[in-house]
This record gives C-alpha cells, structure tokens and sequence, in this order.
C-alpha cells in the first residue's frame, strides 16, 4: 500500500488543481497507470457511478462514499486515484478561494 500512498500524493500535487467545487457531490479521479499523461483530464463521478464501477464490499470504496457523504461540495473537493476496483485512495481538498 505505501507504493499507492505515494503514487496518489505525487497525483495530488501534480492534478488537484483540475478539481474545481461543484453543485452536486461528486469525486474526481483518475485510473492509474505507468504512463498517466499530464493533461490526461478527471473523471467526475457521482455516488451512482462509484457503486457501479467499483466493488462497494471494499474498506477503501466504502471510505470513499464516506468522504462523499462528509464533505461540502462548494468549498472542498475530493480527488484520487483508482487502483483496481477494490483499491481507490482519495483525498478531501479545501478549494482555494
């Protein structure tokens, strides 16, 4: 896991600021991959699309719908990175104003 932990933080600093707030809960990730391009765009996805893509019997997916459920949408953003369907590391972000 240590190897995801640093993948997602040099994720972070490299890709948090496509993040913006929205109207609607919703997360921002990226599948990872060796060769992830800088200008590769988010994914935003909703509580819908997460249970639908990702296996919600994970801790870690669970952990993501907690922090959907948990966070203001017009001030923070979550951004991660999805590893597998049972790995996803996320992150709650407070937007800058």
């Amino acid at each position: 896991m240590e190897f995801e932990r640093r993948a997602l933080q040099q994720f972070l600093a490299m890709h948090a600021h496509k993040a913006s707030p929205t109207q609607e809960p919703a997360v921002h990730l990226q599948f990872y991959s060796d060769t992830m391009a800088a200008g590769a765009p988010l994914l935003k996805l909703t509580e819908d699309d997460i249970k639908e893509e990702l296996n919600v019997e994970s801790e870690l997916v669970r952990r993501l719908l907690r922090q959907l459920h948990t966070y203001d949408c017009r001030t923070q953003r979550i951004v991660g990175l999805i590893f597998g369907k049972d790995v996803v590391l996320s992150e709650v972000l407070r937007c800058s104003n």
